[in-house]
């Protein structure tokens, strides 16, 4: 039995950055999610400091297994936040197929999120947004809302090498990459917001976000309560995988009383299937809720192993 290693250098070589490719791959993973495919996680968790994370999806070919450890406090001695190694198994006989880093994939598969978020909640117009936080996740937000056409993306975050992370991603990207100094800044000409944090406690606030915003939260609690009860449309990657995890606003207000679950609009599979509408009207105030799809990693790690293999570009 063979068993193929693919290092962050070679996915790089492979396509992992086209996220011309990686939109679609995460348009298929949401179908695919609500139709006949399988994921489950299991966490250890201590306080907010640490976790270790095992992350299961099984689709038609390969079964995914992403193993992640993480502490906040790494950043403290110039490591990143999480790692992650993922294993392809073959679904018919389970034998192992490859192994690679998981941890771009997972930035990389969370920005294309974002932009499939935005692709389908969005106002065709709106060509503003925001992206709150600049690490690996936000970053690759940028990268991956750019595709779209936005004209301009304000960034902001507590990093004191704002300025120069904003003149590196304008560099890389078509969009016009602004660094501003408050959250609230960056929200006031944006209708798009994401935001990819970890912070325990809100820091966005409802008044700095437009009528007929469109919110992507990809971290923490990092929204006030009154930015998801002005929503009329909750959208989640996966309800039941949300409310399982507790970590976001919409999770911790359920928890606490004060989102109920009619209350949730739909996973966005549904909207991307066709089978439930987005957005329907301009001035709708859309929320949408990504806690981390299993299938978002598969769907990119067997592209990655499958145009591997085809190019022959390692051996296998």
């Amino acid at each position: 039995m063979e068993v193929t290693l693919i290092d962050n250098k070679e996915i790089e070589e492979i396509g992992l950055y086209d996220y011309s490719e990686r939109i679609v791959d995460v348009e298929e993973a949401y179908k695919a999610s609500i139709e006949n495919s399988l994921s489950s996680k299991i966490s250890l968790e201590v306080g907010f400091k640490w976790k270790f994370n095992s992350l299961v999806s099984i689709g038609d070919k390969y079964v995914l297994n992403k193993w992640l450890g993480a502490n906040v406090e790494n950043i403290n001695v110039g490591l990143p936040r999480s790692t992650s190694l993922v294993v392809l198994n073959d679904k018919k006989t389970g034998f192992p197929l490859c192994i690679m880093d998981g941890t771009f994939i997972s930035a990389v598969r969370t920005g294309g999120a974002a932009a499939v978020a935005v692709k389908y909640l969005a106002r065709k117009e709106d060509k503003v947004a925001a992206v709150i936080g600049t690490g690996p996740i936000g970053e690759e937000c940028v990268k991956a809302l750019s595709v779209l056409g936005l004209e301009k993306i304000n960034i902001t975050s507590l990093d004191p090498k704002l300025k120069e992370i904003a003149e590196e991603l304008d560099k890389k990207v078509s969009s016009k990459v602004v660094a501003v100094s408050s959250i609230e800044e960056a929200c006031k000409d944006a209708p798009i917001v994401v935001s990819a944090t970890t912070t325990p406690r809100p820091i966005i606030k409802k008044e700095w976000l437009m009528q007929g915003f469109t919110k992507i939260s990809l971290g923490g609690r990092e929204d006030e309560d009154e930015i998801l009860l002005s929503a009329d449309k909750i959208i989640n990657d996966n309800w039941k995988h949300v409310k399982k995890r507790k970590s976001q606003t919409v999770a911790l207000m359920y928890d606490e009383g004060k989102i109920k679950d009619n209350m949730i609009y739909s996973d966005i599979g549904h909207i991307i299937s066709g089978n439930v509408k987005g957005r329907e009207s301009d001035n709708e105030n859309i929320y949408f809720n990504a806690v981390g799809l299993g299938e978002l990693d598969l769907f990119v790690a067997a592209k990655i192993y499958e145009k591997s293999k085809k190019e022959n570009k390692f051996q296998f």
